[in-house]
């Protein structure tokens, strides 16, 4: 990360089934603390997306993108992919995830992502061997 903060004015993140965006504020909080990043979610459920796109209006680093991950196809590369417990949820997650992958830099796979003020747990998902 730090890597890329030195080459680039801002990071771009893309949260992968990131709902209503509410990891934002854990990765501004903890983990970019002094980092600038764009954080863009997509996210198949239009509540989420909605709900997501009402709170953050006035902040112009954040979008919301309503679609399907399996479909989605990106108009850029970007830095850092997350994909929170949403592998389980596809058909065929082998093939979405070199998909994804393809799409960014790094991609981190946190499983129970807890955006909540003990920042201690995290865990990651765990996938059998023929993936």
């Amino acid at each position: 990360v730090l890597d890329i903060s030195k080459k680039k004015e801002k990071i771009s993140i893309i949260d992968f089934g990131g709902g209503n965006g509410r990891k934002y504020y854990f990765l501004k909080k903890n983990i970019f603390k002094n980092i600038p990043f764009t954080y863009t979610v997509v996210d198949i459920n239009p509540l989420c997306i909605k709900s997501g796109r009402e709170h953050f209006k006035k902040n112009k680093d954040v979008k919301f993108i309503e679609k399907n991950v399996v479909e989605f196809e990106p108009s850029m590369y970007y830095d850092i992919g997350i994909m929170d417990s949403t592998l389980c949820y596809i058909p065929e997650p082998y093939n979405v995830l070199k998909r994804v992958y393809n799409m960014c830099h790094s991609l981190l796979l946190p499983s129970d992502f807890n955006g909540s003020s003990n920042s201690s747990i995290l865990s990651f998902e765990s996938y059998p061997s023929r993936i």
